[in-house]
């Protein structure tokens, strides 16, 4: 899973590093420092033309992955 962190403050908290150490199935990207929020939106905007067509492509997504999904072990 991709996990977009967006505030500075999550790049490095030893909180952060312990999550990432126990939950390696999930894909951090880090946006810059500088400008996190307004780079990761327009991200987003270049590839979506429209909320409508970013929801629907979740949707898709999400669908496709649960006809794969697997047990996650519970401890």
């Amino acid at each position: 899973m991709q996990v977009i962190l967006d505030n500075s403050s999550t790049h490095k908290t030893p909180e952060v590093e312990t999550w990432r150490a126990k939950y390696p199935r999930f894909k951090p990207h880090l946006t810059p420092t500088s400008a996190s929020w307004l780079n990761a939106a327009l991200f987003i905007e270049c590839i979506f033309s429209s909320v409508g067509e970013l929801r629907s492509a979740i949707k898709k997504y999400i669908k496709v992955h649960n006809k794969k999904r697997q047990a996650v072990p519970v401890t």
